[in-house]
């Protein structure tokens, strides 16, 4: 079973980029696979809470990238058309 693993590499990358939303549902996601539910609900909380709406979050960007392909506030991947 991989889920002990994955916990630690989970919370390294939560210690290591605080701000990072996926790393953060990853976590929450994984406490949910192993039971721990509380921690999980803590995180699902503390994410809910910092939400901000997209449409707001993009206009106040624009949705300039920062570096490379990649808005670093809100829009993630750059889609080629």
């Amino acid at each position: 079973d991989m889920l002990p693993d994955a916990l630690a590499s989970f919370r390294e990358a939560v210690q290591l980029d605080g701000q990072s939303l996926q790393y953060r549902k990853q976590l929450a996601s994984a406490q949910e696979r192993s039971k721990n539910y509380k921690e999980a609900r803590t995180i699902w909380t503390e994410l809910a809470e910092r939400q901000v709406d997209p449409v707001a979050l993009r206009a106040r960007c624009a949705g300039v990238p920062t570096s490379g392909s990649r808005c670093r506030c809100c829009c993630g991947p750059r889609r080629t058309r």
